[in-house]
């Protein structure tokens, strides 16, 4: 808004030297408040929250790691079957993608609890999504599996 009422405003006098001139200036305040309005302080709940959102997987309770990652194995069985249904995947891909997330599932499963495991399984997804890529198949059906 205050761009265009300058540039009108300007064009009336000499719009080839003011228009961008002013403009540009323009441009860069109001960039500059919006960021400045966007950024705010560091409150107690502000970290609050980002500590929360902060929080990976190895740092759960097993409980809870366990409780996650079975909602996940569910959400991605019935991701398969949705889009089994919907035709976007065939029959052949859909038993492919759940023998795979049977596999990653029992992988998991079996790591709950260990305090060793970010390299091992940073090595797993690394090979989990070079075998999607490979059957050009989505990761997106076992994402929620390897977080």
């Amino acid at each position: 808004m205050k761009r265009l009422f300058a540039a009108i405003i300007l064009r009336i006098r000499k719009p080839n030297v003011y228009v961008p001139l002013a403009t540009f200036i323009l441009g860069g305040c109001v960039g500059f408040t919006i960021s400045g309005r966007a950024v705010q302080p560091a409150t107690a709940s502000n970290n609050k929250i980002q500590g929360a959102l902060s929080q990976s997987i190895t740092q759960l309770s097993p409980e809870d790691e366990a409780e996650q990652l079975q909602k996940g194995y569910e959400y991605s069985k019935a991701a398969i079957e949705r889009d089994k249904q919907a035709n976007r995947i065939n029959k052949e891909q859909a038993q492919a993608l759940t023998q795979k997330i049977d596999e990653i599932y029992t992988y998991r499963k079996s790591v709950i609890g260990k305090n060793d495991k970010r390299e091992e399984l940073q090595t797993k997804r690394q090979e989990w999504r070079e075998w999607a890529r490979e059957q050009r198949l989505s990761t997106r059906y076992f994402t929620r599996l390897y977080q």
